[in-house]
């Protein structure tokens, strides 16, 4: 049987739409929790998250539908490999939704055949030598959640494809993710 007519990207992202939808609704993740009791932040200054189109120039898109936002990484010539311009972005993202008050779920994925092949070693390799941080201090949520702040609301996944190194650890890092095994018999 050939599952890819059954599920096209459409269709998995309003899963993972929904997914953390849900998540959003019935409960707070432990790391919201734990966010909480660790630190205290300033009030929302009530800014929104602003559409990012898909475009050849973007390596992370950004699309509202409603209180929901869909988070894409924008390198399909490449399976999606992460650079330092798109973890940075990704970075960004992850903030600008997370101190958005309107938007209470958001879901990640990545444009074309494949969720990510991981790290663009080439792209790191100065950033990696220099001992610079992989993104600015202000602004950022750490993709990788290996540095703080923390992120608080609900991130979903959506794995497809060919999805190496860097590609687990951001799934892994989000705690919710939807995988989609697709035969090609």
């Amino acid at each position: 049987m050939n599952f890819t007519r059954l599920f096209d990207r459409r269709m998995l992202l309003k899963a993972g739409s929904i997914l953390g939808g849900i998540s959003a609704v019935f409960g707070r993740s432990p790391a919201a929790d734990a966010h909480d009791s660790l630190v205290s932040e300033a009030p929302s200054d009530g800014a929104r998250m602003a559409d990012v189109p898909f475009s050849s120039n973007a390596k992370v898109t950004v699309e509202r539908r409603g209180q929901i936002v869909l988070i894409g990484t924008n390198r399909p010539s490449i399976h999606n490999r992460i650079d330092p311009e798109t973890y940075a972005g990704l970075a960004q993202a992850y903030y600008q939704y997370d101190h958005d008050p309107s938007l209470c779920a958001a879901v990640l994925f990545g444009h074309g055949d494949n969720f990510s092949r991981g790290i663009d070693v080439d792209a790191f390799q100065a950033l990696v030598t220099s001992n610079r941080p992989r993104t600015n201090e202000h602004g950022t949520i750490d993709p990788l959640a290996k540095t703080g702040p923390i992120r608080s609301k609900p991130l979903v996944v959506v794995v497809y494809g060919d999805t190496w190194n860097m590609g687990h650890e951001l799934h892994l890092a989000a705690g919710a993710f939807v995988c989609l095994c697709v035969s090609t018999d």
